[in-house]
Formats: structure tokens, C-alpha cells, sequence
């Protein structure tokens, strides 16, 4: 079953990305995909149709490294939260800032914090994106740039991507909001395992950021979530069922 076999339950509703820079590129793939023309969208995606309707607004919140940014993306949710209307949509993902400038620990403490503000919030429905693969070997460097390259990415390694994630996930088997427990409140849209199967999709020369083909497949992913999906259910056991 496509995409385009499912009423979209997003028909009408604002969409709102929270997130580093690849939040910030499926917002911008989604809000391209809503002009309803293919021809416009960059990259050749007709075994993937989008869902019509689109949803009525697509934006994005934007967050890097917790330590520094997440008190204003908090502020930002807050506010977006308080028009939230039924129906309306919350996706969040942090992890890849972390994993190379921060600390395991900040970041455990933090994205806690992030959980708990978006399970808070009036989105009806709400999708942790898992922080994308990074494959170091595709990134094209210099003998000259060498030295500030292992400086700059001193730490970020799969390890620590792998292990965000787990840091994630773990809090969010333990999510509560004022002592009640909010099992599935969060619904958790896998997308690691999809970024590291294909490393060839990485932009030329950049190990992080993917091109427009792997940003559809993506949104793909999080679209029949939100199509075939339910509160409480993650990506992999909506897929399973629709097999």
C-alpha cells in the first residue's frame, strides 16, 4: 500500500519540525512537496508519491547542541504549542550535535527535558525521529585541512551516535508528566537503520547530511507512520502489520 492508497490525517494541520540541520532539510523537502508538483521537487521521487492533501503549514524550530540552544527551542515549542489545534503534528530529533561537541551526560540529563516538553505539549500526535547514521569515510578532506578536521570531529564517532540514541529511547520508556506514566505518548520513527544501510546517499565529500533521495525516503517513513500508525505504536510495528 502506497501513500497515496491513505487519507492523510495531517489534511489541513500545521506540521512542526524541531530539530538540527536535518530537521531543517525535511522541512524544507515536505514544505517543497506541498506546490503538489513533482517536477518542482529535487530529486526523482515517483516510487514514493506524497500523500495528498498536504498538510496546511510545515515549520521548523531549530536546535543544536542542547547545552546551548535548548533553552530557546523550549521557549519556541511553548509557544507553537499554545495554537496547537486537534490533529496538529510535533516532530523532534536531537542527537548528532551532541555526539560531537557535547557530552553523553549533558546530553541525558537534556533530552529528558526535551521529552518531557514535547509529550507536554497540545500536538495530537508526536514523532521522535532516532539521530541519523554519519559515515566518516565519505567525508572528502586534504593533507592541509586534515589536522582541523580530527580536531573538529574529535568525537564524533558511530559510537556516539549509537549511543544517543540509546540515551533517547531509554528516557522514553520512562516518560511521565505530572507522575503519570505516558506509555507511547512519543511515538518513535527508526530512522538510523535506513541512514547507515546506504552511505552513498551522503551529500559529495559531507558524512552527515543526506541528499534529497534519502530525505524522501525518510519523510516516506514518517508519513506512514502518521498514516498507518496510532499512539502508541513506533514505525517498525506499523509496518509490520501493513505487510
Amino acid at each position: 500500500m502506497g501513500l497515496s492508497d491513505v487519507d492523510a490525517p495531517w489534511a489541513n494541520k500545521k506540521v512542526v519540525l524541531l530539530g538540527d540541520s536535518m530537521t531543517r532539510k525535511l522541512a524544507a523537502m515536505w514544505t517543497a512537496a506541498l506546490s503538489q508538483d513533482r517536477h518542482k521537487l529535487p530529486c526523482a521521487c515517483s516510487t514514493r508519491p506524497f500523500a495528498l492533501p498536504h498538510p496546511a503549514s510545515v515549520a521548523h524550530i531549530p536546535l543544536r547542541l542542547l547545552e546551548d540552544s535548548l533553552d530557546g527551542a523550549l521557549r519556541t515549542l511553548k509557544f507553537a504549542s499554545a495554537s496547537a489545534e486537534p490533529g496538529d503534528i510535533l516532530v523532534v530529533n536531537a542527537g548528532l550535535w551532541n555526539a560531537a561537541y557535547g557530552t553523553l551526560a549533558n546530553y541525558q540529563a537534556r533530552v529528558r527535558e526535551l521529552l518531557m516538553a514535547a509529550a507536554a505539549s497540545r500536538f495530537q500526535r508526536v514523532l521522535w525521529l532516532t539521530t541519523t547514521a554519519i559515515h566518516p569515510g565519505r567525508r572528502r578532506t586534504s593533507e592541509h585541512a586534515m589536522n582541523a578536521v580530527l580536531t573538529w570531529h574529535n568525537y564524533f564517532t558511530t559510537v556516539r551516535v549509537d549511543a544517543t540514541n540509546t540515551l533517547a529511547l531509554r528516557q522514553l520508556q520512562r516518560l511521565e508528566v505530572d507522575g503519570r506514566i505516558l506509555p507511547g505518548r512519543i511515538e518513535v520513527v527508526d530512522v538510523t537503520h535506513m541512514a547507515r544501510a546506504a552511505p552513498w546517499l551522503t551529500m559529495p565529500g559531507d558524512m552527515v547530511h543526506y541528499c534529497p533521495t534519502m530525505l524522501v525516503e525518510m519523510l516516506y517513513l514518517m508519513q506512514r507512520q502518521l498514516s498507518l500508525g496510532a499512539p502508541g505504536r513506533d514505525s517498525r510495528t506499523a509496518m509490520a502489520d501493513s505487510a
